[in-house]
């Protein structure tokens, strides 16, 4: 199964809004205008200049497959949207260290959370969790040697590790126990 979060989405959708294959795929275009504003928001963060934010993101609307996908009821839309959130809150999180900002977990549980979303969407969203772990574990081992200026203790990365493995096996537990159906 590989639409697991797709379908408890859906499922709370149609309670609202009744099941059809209309209300399903309104939900679907919804879900679209929110990655675009997500793509957005990635990019004023990285602190991309106005004139590349416009291009990618008039390059990524009128992308044909993003035009195809925001009308169907396939897993495209949703797992880009879930990747996406789940990279945006990775992001302030490393944000938060660099800057020496606030030292909450915050950020960590949220990109966990929509990282469990999307591996629960497409099966190889769990690499986001190994990449931001290997990401950490560059850094705090190089980060004297490179004089990398990152505000990241042995406890804070050790918290950030902890929270992401237990997202990371709780996806993995859950596609593993959703019922299967076979012939």
């Amino acid at each position: 199964p590989s639409f697991i979060s797709q379908l408890i989405i859906s499922i709370f959708w149609s309670n609202f809004f009744g099941y059809s294959f209309v209300s399903l795929r309104f939900l679907t275009f919804i879900l679209t205008l929110l990655l675009f504003i997500t793509h957005i928001k990635t990019l004023n963060i990285l602190k991309i200049s106005k004139k590349i934010l416009i291009i990618s993101t008039i390059t990524f609307i009128f992308n044909p497959l993003i035009i195809y996908s925001s009308f169907t009821f396939m897993t495209e839309i949703y797992y880009l949207l879930f990747y996406s959130l789940s990279i945006l809150f990775y992001i302030k999180d490393i944000n938060n260290l660099i800057l020496n900002n606030n030292n909450t977990f915050k950020n960590i549980v949220y990109a966990s959370m929509f990282g469990l979303m999307a591996a629960l969407s497409r099966q190889y969203g769990i690499i986001l969790f190994l990449t931001y772990v290997f990401f950490l574990t560059t850094i705090l081992f190089l980060k004297n040697k490179y004089k990398i200026k990152f505000n990241l203790s042995l406890s804070q990365y050790l918290l950030r590790v902890v929270i992401s493995f237990l997202f990371f096996i709780l996806s993995v537990v859950i596609y593993f126990l959703w019922p299967r159906f076979t012939d």
